[in-house]
């Protein structure tokens, strides 16, 4: 693992095989916020075209602020819609409710390249596998 730098809300660690982790440590707009500062500076050191691999997870003991992240997104794709392509999986919780998964799926795939998936935090090693792979 090389540097990790530790937010308030999210942790960041990359992974020397490529994967980016990011660790919300609560649930709110101000991790949401810290997560996508974060995704700004990998973005600006990021040549066009590059695949990036996205790990994230919460260790929050409730869901985060799916509302708040769908716009976020939005935003964040709205600037940044052709620079590279990625591969993002959520870890969650097995009690994970889903009531906007499917719309931020489809924010997150607005951008062409971007892949989404969603896996239960006992299933890393599939997830893992999924986002390094070519499938």
């Amino acid at each position: 693992m090389l540097n990790t730098f530790r937010g308030t809300h999210c942790l960041y660690r990359p992974h020397d095989n490529g994967i980016h982790e990011f660790v919300f440590t609560e649930s709110s707009r101000q991790a949401v916020d810290e997560w996508f500062a974060q995704l700004e500076a990998l973005t600006r050191n990021t040549e066009p075209g590059t695949m990036m691999y996205y790990l994230v997870r919460s260790t929050a003991s409730v869901p985060l602020p799916a509302a708040y992240m769908i716009k976020s997104a939005h935003r964040w794709i709205a600037d940044n819609r052709y620079l590279y392509t990625a591969r993002i999986v959520f870890l969650h919780r097995s009690n994970f409710y889903y009531p906007h998964t499917k719309l931020f799926i489809r924010g997150w795939q607005m951008s062409n390249g971007i892949a989404v998936r969603f896996y239960s935090a006992d299933r890393r090693e599939e997830a893992v596998r999924w986002l390094l792979g070519n499938n």
